[in-house]
């Protein structure tokens, strides 16, 4: 059965016809107070329900609407509750991008699964994470395909350049210069900078060892009770192996009766696998936050996540750093002769490298990628002037290289005199090292967020420590001042 919302009573309507089926019959009124009274005219006792309601404009009273429907399918003993939102309310509101604002689109999703849904249908999520925030399932759909076809059909003579608004949707604008034949520019905004400082602190007595059967076992050898505990644990190799170690001292943590609990986690494991890219796929960064709370954190503070919205993903606070800044002062302190360019590897990173080619004073690039198979990338094309500058290419991690590596090689044939790379976090998966010692690659600057073996350190590749930011950060979350204080509000540069 269809109902519809008073949001956008007409696309409910064309959503029948297309079903061959009648709109159900449900009074909606809005009392003098400004109330809404819902009342379904039918009965709807083990029916499977599709409401209809999309975020039009007065947002609020429309998701009430929704959630008070929601409600009373739920009460009248519908058997399914599918929520249909076409264009999800508060979308934006996905991640933290300043201090003491909120996280709406994760908000909403609470509040529609606690009114009774049991499933979601929606288009065009600003970003794919939001269906994280979720406990039922979510069906996202894209009308970019329609709209392809649509300017496929218009048989313009001109030739076609998609482009995107802004640096935040370039994958977006990619994927559509793809559809309708075209190329792709991206339109850039500016935003300012910031800086960080030095602090120090000390190491507690904690025993850990694995059992001959692989188990961890912990102890600390202090007395925590009443402790303000910052859990150092970074997402290296064997990942689980450290998940599963971290876990482990936050529940003998919280077993001690330490105050407050607080897991550091410099790299955030799984933090790529935080949305469906592919039906049947689990969102991995989800589950490894309710796997952190359930443990006991009282709060994570993490550094340059692969996308804002995981932060979403907890119900306890998340403070966000960011290596970027201290990036680009290293590049900037090398005082090189040549024009600088801050390239993104794909197009998926370009609001980052917008924001590095600020800091360093270069303007910005972008590499165009194809993946024919997992970990090879082919680069076809890069926009932006890279001929005669010193190109250094940007990310959050390094993996196996591959893109980097390929990048470099395409960079050199455009032109550019010298390719450097850098990215917060070094994880150097195989054959990521010998893939570095044979590219065309100046230099590669990473930070210990991961621990990189210096006999296997390419002499190419620079470490920098990112121990200050650490330090000051759980200095200022102990004395209970302002994280985003040391960046100066910008640590959010998703």
């Amino acid at each position: 059965m269809l109902f519809s919302g008073r949001s956008h009573p007409e696309l409910a309507q064309r959503i029948a016809d297309k079903l061959g089926i009648q709109v159900g019959d449900v009074s909606l009124r809005t009392f003098a107070s400004g109330e809404t009274y819902c009342r379904y005219e039918e009965s709807i006792r083990g029916a499977d329900l599709f409401i209809v309601q999309t975020s039009s404009p007065p947002v609020d009273q429309h998701l009430m609407e929704l959630l008070i429907m929601i409600d009373a399918a739920k009460l009248a003993s519908a058997k399914r509750i599918t929520a249909v939102v076409p264009l999800y309310p508060y979308s934006r509101q996905d991640k933290k991008s300043r201090p003491r604002e909120p996280i709406t689109a994760k908000l909403v999703a609470e509040m529609i699964q606690s009114a009774g849904a049991d499933r979601v249908l929606t288009m065009d999520l600003h970003a794919g994470q939001v269906q994280g925030f979720f406990e039922v399932p979510v069906d996202h759909m894209t009308a970019l395909p329609m709209l392809a076809q649509y300017f496929r059909d218009l048989g313009l003579p001109e030739e076609l350049v998609a482009v995107a608004p802004d640096t935040g949707r370039t994958r977006l604008a990619s994927k559509f210069a793809e559809m309708i034949g075209g190329d792709l520019a991206v339109l850039q905004k500016d935003r300012p900078a910031h800086n960080v400082a030095h602090i120090t602190n000390q190491v507690g007595d904690v025993s850990l060892r694995t059992f001959a059967s692989g188990e961890t076992y912990c102890r600390y050898e202090e007395s925590i009770r009443g402790a303000d505990l910052f859990i150092v644990q970074t997402s290296s190799p064997p990942v689980d192996q450290h998940l599963m170690e971290l876990l482990i001292m936050i529940d003998a943590a919280k077993l001690a009766s330490a105050k407050r609990i607080t897991a550091v986690v410099p790299l955030y494991p799984y933090s790529r696998q935080d949305k469906k890219s592919r039906p049947r796929e689990p969102i991995t960064a989800k589950l490894v936050a309710e796997m952190i709370q359930s443990a006991g954190a009282d709060r994570v503070l993490t550094m340059d996540l692969h996308a804002g919205q995981v932060q979403g993903f907890f119900e306890v606070p998340v403070d966000h750093m960011t290596a970027l800044p201290m990036l680009a002062q290293y590049f900037r302190d090398l005082g090189l002769p040549e024009e600088l360019v801050a390239v993104a590897p794909d197009t998926g990173r370009t609001r980052l490298a917008s924001k590095f080619a600020e800091m360093i004073g270069g303007d910005l690039a972008v590499l165009q990628k194809d993946r024919p198979a997992h970990n090879v990338a082919h680069i076809t094309n890069v926009i932006g002037d890279v001929d005669g500058k010193c190109a250094v290419m940007t990310d959050d991690m390094v993996d196996t290289a591959g893109t980097l590596v390929a990048g470099a090689q395409f960079l050199k044939e455009r032109g550019a005199k010298k390719v450097y790379a850098c990215a917060t976090h070094g994880i150097f998966s195989p054959p990521a090292i010998e893939r570095i010692e044979e590219s065309p690659l100046d230099s590669v600057v990473v930070t210990d967020t991961v621990p990189i073996d210096p006999l296997r350190k390419p002499e190419r590749v620079t470490v920098l420590t990112v121990a200050d930011i650490l330090a000051e950060t759980i200095h200022n979350v102990f004395a209970d001042d302002s994280v985003s204080a040391i960046f100066g509000d910008m640590n959010a540069l998703f």
